[in-house]
Parts: C-alpha cells; structure tokens; sequence
C-alpha cells in the first residue's frame, strides 16, 4: 500500500534440532559399539570356550566319532570368525587415538581379500583423532566411498589416504574405475546423501570429484586444532 512493499516471514532456530540430530547419531554409534563389545568379549568368547572343550572331547572319542567332531569344531570356529566380523563391524574404531589409522588399514586389507581388487592405505605420517565419535564418522565415510566405488566404478585399484596438513585432518579414496560425476544434493543416493551428513555432524567438507585421468576421488576435511569437532 501506498506504494511500499512489504514482507512477512518466520525465523526458526534450528540450533536445538541440529545439536538432537548429532546427540542422536553420536548415541547410536555408542550402542553400536557396546553391541560390538559384548559380541567380541561375550558371544565369541564363550564360543571360543565351546571350540576348546570339544578339542579335549575329541581325544577321548572312538576313531569312527572323531571325523564328526572335526565338522563340529570347523562349524564353531566358523561362527567365531563370523561373530568377529560382526564386532568389528558395529565397532570398527577401537577407542584410542590412532585407532581410526589402523581401522582404515584393516579396511583396505578386507576390501583386497575379499573383493580381490587392489586396495592399499597411504598415511605418511601419523594422524590422531581422539574424540572417537569423529573417528568413528570418518572411517564409515571412507567405508561408503570404497563401496561406492567397487558398486559403480569398476576400478582395478583403490587407494585410501589419511593424513594431516595445516591443522586438517583429511580421509581420501581415489579409484581408478570409470569415474563418477556427482549429481546436484538433490538427486544424490542414499550413500552420498549419508557421507555429506556425516562430513556435516564433524563440521567437516566432503568433496566428491571425477578424476581428469580417471577415476573418482571422494576427499573429507576438517579441523583437528582444538575446534570442538576435534574432541
């Protein structure tokens, strides 16, 4: 009216929300690990314990019963190594400092054994995360990324890197697959969707890109000099 224009609009904090979501997630990946723990100093013990007796049965069992014993005993270390597996998975981070640098070796160890494609860590000096949290959301990136890349790249060659340069910490993949080009936020996957969302919980930048020579290259970054997300 009388030639002025005029806007109404609504302000919303969202300060509360965003710190619910973190609590949340920091809250599930606690009872991750506790399930992981009881599992690896539980389950697997006890069935460890089971693998043990049946060793010293066996020396008193008659020949023709011992062949079954054996089956019994492949059976049970069998369950062993799954039940292991699973630990691992919910808890891949073991609560120390430099437990994300050897939770990432293990994870390309695991990828070229059982993936049987190439996969190697570089970490040329060491790099310690203490707040295991931000370990923990880093490592499920770098998880994600070289899923992703064995999923749609069909590479012969993976590459994770961990290293730290001027007060950043950074967890890289490289492949050199077929490449991948990024769609816009609003069309990205679900596994793109939820590494942009972890690299956001550790105020953290993720930067997924198409290699000029090949290849994809996924890149979080963040603060590790005392800012909160560093712990």
């Amino acid at each position: 009216t009388n030639g002025c224009t005029k806007y109404i609009g609504t302000l919303h904090d969202i300060t509360d929300w965003k710190q619910l979501q973190t609590q949340l997630v920091e809250a599930i990946e606690m009872e991750q690990r506790r399930i992981g723990h009881d599992l690896h100093d539980g389950l697997c013990q006890h069935l460890t314990f089971i693998e043990f007796r049946l060793h010293a049965l066996r020396e008193k069992l008659a020949d023709e019963r011992k062949a079954e014993s054996a089956e019994l005993a492949k059976l049970i270390r069998q369950a062993i190594e799954q039940t292991r597996t699973l630990a691992r998975g919910l808890s891949p981070v073991v609560l120390a400092a430099d437990g994300l640098m050897h939770a990432l070796q293990e994870l390309a160890a695991r990828t070229e054994q059982t993936l049987h494609v190439s996969c190697t860590f570089r970490c040329p000096a060491s790099v310690l995360i203490h707040n295991n949290i931000v370990a923990t959301h880093l490592y499920r990136i770098a998880q994600e990324a070289v899923h992703n890349a064995i999923r749609h790249g069909q590479p012969k060659r993976i590459e994770i890197e961990l290293r730290q340069a001027e007060g950043r910490a950074l967890v890289g993949v490289r492949d050199d697959g077929i490449g991948f080009t990024p769609p816009p936020s609003g069309h990205r996957g679900m596994g793109l969707r939820i590494m942009h969302y972890r690299a956001a919980l550790v105020s953290g930048t993720l930067a997924v890109q198409r290699e000029a020579a090949g290849g994809t290259s996924v890149v979080c970054s963040l603060v590790t000099d005392g800012g909160p997300a560093a712990g």
